[in-house]
């Protein structure tokens, strides 16, 4: 620190931070940027939180400050998933260039459950000590937030038995989206409502407890089928949402998904179903696929899509309809 003004600032804003804990995530994540640009003076901040399945983790953006540019953002998620943390820290490229710092927050157990990006992206810089310290007292702010919480499926957004965004993630997600697309209209994204079919008679059939292995299953092979930054998202049930965007193919965003739907749906005809002795081969969905219209409320996005599935049910299941 530069000087003892300076210092003391640093812990009153400190203290002001930790207050925020009591309120969870949420309240903390804003105090957090707000506190890490006036101290590190990055030109963007963002917070990814992670959802792992197996050993893929990807991360949802749960919020940016500063001089942000999206579609930046928008590479950094990806990239998050091609890092090998050796530390807490990663730096890329070597202090003393403009930079990207990501810091590795993990829980208890050693999982990863968020990654805070920081960007310079105008200033040539070098990493002095005291920038250091801070970076690494976040590390450990970040992580009383998450033992206070709890670990990353119990919070709001995430579904805690199938690791991925429950209705209130799956609507803060959207509303991301559709504030993105009013801004830039070269961004084109298809919705798909997904129902799981006979899925009540199979739960009658096999138990609640199979029905849950095969929820996780539909899952995670949808998952494995998906592009890494698609949406996944349980709207409710045995009911989803697969958010589908697009940057370079636009006019086709529809006829897109719908063809990676109906593969999807084809081969979901093998998936193997064991729990126990009792074993069931095979899923199918009935779904509705849409392209989302920035100017609609999300919730007229959902209602269009669910009806399009209703049509697919009633038109003998296993199908994939749009307008």
């Amino acid at each position: 620190m530069e000087n003892k003004e300076q210092v003391t600032s640093f812990y009153l804003r400190t203290i002001a931070l930790i207050s925020n804990l009591a309120g969870g995530i949420d309240k903390f994540i804003p105090a957090l940027l707000s506190f890490i640009e006036k101290d590190l003076q990055v030109d963007r901040i963002g917070i990814f939180v992670a959802i792992s399945s197996g050993e893929h983790t990807s991360f949802v953006l749960r919020g940016v400050h500063g001089q942000h540019d999206q579609d930046l953002l928008y590479h950094e998620y990806l990239e998050i998933n091609q890092i090998d943390f050796s530390g807490s820290v990663y730096i890329d490229p070597q202090p003393g260039v403009a930079w990207d710092a990501y810091l590795k927050i993990e829980d208890n157990d050693g999982n990863i459950v968020a990654v805070l990006a920081l960007d310079d992206t105008s200033t040539a810089r070098v990493f002095e000590q005291d920038q250091m310290e801070i970076i690494y007292y976040i590390i450990e702010l970040f992580s009383k937030v998450f033992e206070h919480s709890g670990k990353i499926d119990e919070f709001r957004f995430i579904d805690p038995k199938l690791k991925i965004l429950n209705y209130a993630g799956l609507i803060w997600e959207s509303q991301r989206l559709l504030s993105e697309m009013r801004r830039k209209s070269e961004i084109k994204t298809a919705l798909g409502f997904l129902d799981i079919d006979h899925f009540g008679q199979f739960n009658k059939t096999y138990g609640e407890q199979v029905g849950d292995l095969a929820l996780k299953l539909f899952v995670d092979f949808l998952k494995s089928r998906m592009r890494q930054y698609d949406t996944l998202a349980r709207f409710g049930g045995e009911e989803f949402v697969v958010i589908w965007v697009d940057r370079e193919n636009g006019d086709q965003v529809v006829k897109l998904l719908k063809e990676k739907l109906e593969r999807i749906n084809a081969d979901m005809a093998k998936l193997l179903i064991q729990y126990g002795d009792k074993r069931h081969v095979g899923l199918s969905f009935s779904g509705g696929v849409i392209e989302v219209n920035p100017e609609n409320n999300i919730e007229k996005c959902f209602d269009q899509a669910s009806e399009l599935k209703n049509q697919a049910k009633q038109a003998g299941r296993k199908t994939i309809l749009t307008f």
